[in-house]
């Protein structure tokens, strides 16, 4: 797993790694977390689509990600509406 929001404060960092390293772990957490994931699976609700879209805006204007990064996860993202709207 890739760290895709970067964190202002070498605190925020330091445990956002560390839970990012944890869930790449076969671990009884990241078992779980898969579990919890795929039962949910946010990827095909189109409401669940658009907050993401809102929310990517938001984190983009915060500057956490950048100009690339916001513009792939768009992409994901719309490829996802699509499929959803079949």
């Amino acid at each position: 797993m890739n760290i895709l929001i970067k964190p202002n404060k070498a605190f925020t960092k330091k445990y956002l790694t560390k839970a990012v390293r944890l869930l790449g772990r076969k671990t009884v957490l990241a078992n779980l977390y898969q579990q919890e994931a795929e039962s949910r699976n946010l990827l095909n609700s189109r409401e669940a689509l658009v907050q993401m879209m809102t929310g990517l805006v938001k984190i983009r204007r915060g500057g956490w990600i950048s100009d690339s990064e916001y513009i792939r996860l768009q992409e994901y993202l719309v490829d996802r509406v699509r499929a959803c709207i079949g």
